[in-house]
């Protein structure tokens, strides 16, 4: 069991982590290599997940192409399509750019607005993924980058194929444009050789307090903390032979409004989060659910008792 000092750790992180901030909207990118969810932060960086949505609702992040590729750095888009008609990048249409809203880091697995250089207030259509933790970089830069969602689940390993082909220097009427990746490139190019962002959807909401995402392979739960506040978490699933391990995702972490029916709660004298319903898909599977704080630093619980229906 923990002791008294690490459940307290625990507490004060929760609270201190992410402050007025809500669970918000999950998008799904599809992609020609493969589709990942991402979670908007739309509490923290309104403007910024405001604009992000009307280029995707207006339907110009369709077919726009992965242009930009750093090895351990990003992986960037929303700005071009390729026209295989006139066989030329052409960029969407663009609305007026937007306030900077840096106020959370740009740690792996975070998607943040690109922008100009010395002008934090420049961001409009295009945005990165962070390959690696680019907080020390990217945070303290032009202003800090706006950081307004995050890659969910196992969606980083499509992230992470698409940061495995090659790029090149590539000639356009746009100008020169360095690290783009073109796919299996053996002759002339065309559009199979473009990492291709086929569109970008809204997911259903999900009602159910604590549940299963088999998609993403995260169990999503929203926990009553008392004086600690209310929280929206994400854990990633691991097995071992020591049975099933739960990490809790940091970059997940948000406070959330209201009080809902069948909140999980977390006892911290035991070091025990309590879900009293567990949904997987749109059934209820499990009841009664313990999940056992274990190690505390590493933040990974472990499966205790629970009833299955």
């Amino acid at each position: 069991m923990v002791s008294a000092i690490s459940k307290q750790c625990f507490l004060l992180m929760l609270v201190l982590i992410q402050t007025n901030v809500v669970a918000a909207p999950f998008l799904n990118v599809k992609t020609s290599l493969g589709d990942f969810t991402i979670e908007l932060f739309e509490q923290t960086t309104p403007g910024t997940v405001n604009n992000f949505l009307q280029y995707v609702d207006s339907g110009r992040y369709s077919k726009t192409v992965i242009h930009r590729s750093v090895a351990d750095f990003i992986i960037q888009g929303g700005w071009l399509i390729y026209n295989a008609d006139s066989q030329s990048l052409e960029p969407i249409l663009l609305d007026e750019t937007i306030e900077n809203e840096y106020k959370m880091s740009n740690v792996r697995g975070t998607i943040a607005m690109a922008k100009l250089g010395s002008n934090p207030n420049s961001a409009s259509s295009q945005w990165f993924v962070n390959l690696g933790d680019n907080s020390a970089n990217l945070n303290a830069q032009n202003g800090g980058f706006t950081v307004f969602a995050r890659v969910v689940g196992e969606g980083m390993r499509i992230v992470d194929q698409i940061a495995k082909i090659p790029t090149y220097s590539v000639n356009s009427n746009l100008g020169q444009l360095p690290n783009f990746p073109l796919a299996d490139l053996s002759g002339q190019v065309t559009s199979s050789n473009f990492i291709t962002i086929s569109a970008i959807e809204r997911l259903p909401d999900i009602k159910w307090p604590s549940y299963y995402d088999e998609a993403s392979k995260e169990l999503r739960v929203k926990v009553d903390l008392g004086e600690s506040g209310l929280y929206s978490l994400a854990f990633s699933v691991m097995e071992s032979q020591q049975g099933v391990k739960l990490k809790l995702e940091l970059s997940s972490m948000h406070i959330i409004k209201q009080k809902e029916l069948n909140m999980a709660s977390f006892d911290a004298s035991r070091g025990v989060l309590f879900l009293p319903e567990l949904y997987v898909g749109s059934y209820l599977a499990f009841k009664d659910v313990e999940l056992i704080l274990t190690d505390p630093v590493g933040l990974l619980f472990s499966l205790g008792s629970f009833d299955k229906l």
